[in-house]
């Protein structure tokens, strides 16, 4: 099987970082990896040294300025967002469908930090929904920014969210609960807790009183 995991970072080294690196190193060393990253990733070659000893991992960097780029390159465009997030998420996922379809993925994990920001990565569910990948979830790190009014553009956007994805998987109830509370998704929302890797330690018992008082002297 053949997953695509999709990052819309313009920062170093962050938490959803993080969390894909975490990801791909625990994911079946038979099912093939894929990751693309925006090619004004800063730290790509970090997250390429932190996966190395994960197998069947392939790498895209992607030639395509994020909002922030865009934003960071012209200022005043920040002004008019509510007008150009439109227009830039259908040209994203035009930009998107040829890419997806070359690598024709089985599956598609798009990793979110706080929706409905990261333009890039929704843009990524709503095309590989259009090729028809089967199996589709959103990955959402935070609190959503506000509600969605029926009369905005917002609530659009959670329907068609909804209609790509199988499911939106945050990282803890209270943003699951959260999600529910201010968006309008007919999908599952789910949460699963980020996971940390536990090393044994093991203590004989007639230890462990010198053990903790050691500890805390």
């Amino acid at each position: 099987m053949k997953i695509l995991f999709f990052n819309q970072s313009n920062y170093p080294f962050s938490g959803t970082d993080t969390f894909l690196v975490n990801l791909v190193k625990n994911w079946s060393p038979d099912d093939e990896k894929v990751i693309m990253y925006n090619e004004s990733f800063p730290d790509l070659q970090l997250v390429i040294d932190h996966c190395k000893d994960a197998k069947n991992v392939k790498y895209i960097s992607l030639n395509i300025p994020t909002l922030y780029d865009i934003y960071s390159t012209i200022k005043w465009l920040r002004f008019l967002h509510p007008i150009l997030k439109p227009v830039i998420l259908l040209a994203y996922i035009v930009k998107l469908l040829p890419i997806i379809k070359k690598n024709n993925p089985d599956a598609i994990i798009s990793i979110n930090g706080g929706y409905p920001a990261g333009e890039m990565n929704l843009s990524a569910v709503i095309a590989a929904k259009i090729l028809g990948v089967k199996k589709i979830i959103l990955n959402i790190h935070n609190f959503p920014k506000r509600k969605a009014s029926v009369i905005s553009f917002d609530f659009l956007l959670d329907l068609l969210i909804s209609w790509a994805s199988e499911s939106i998987v945050t990282v803890s109830k209270a943003c699951m609960d959260d999600l529910k509370k201010k968006r309008k998704f007919y999908c599952d929302v789910v949460y699963i807790h980020n996971g940390i890797e536990v090393r044994k330690t093991f203590v004989e018992k007639k230890n462990i009183g010198k053990f903790w008082y050691k500890a805390y002297r």
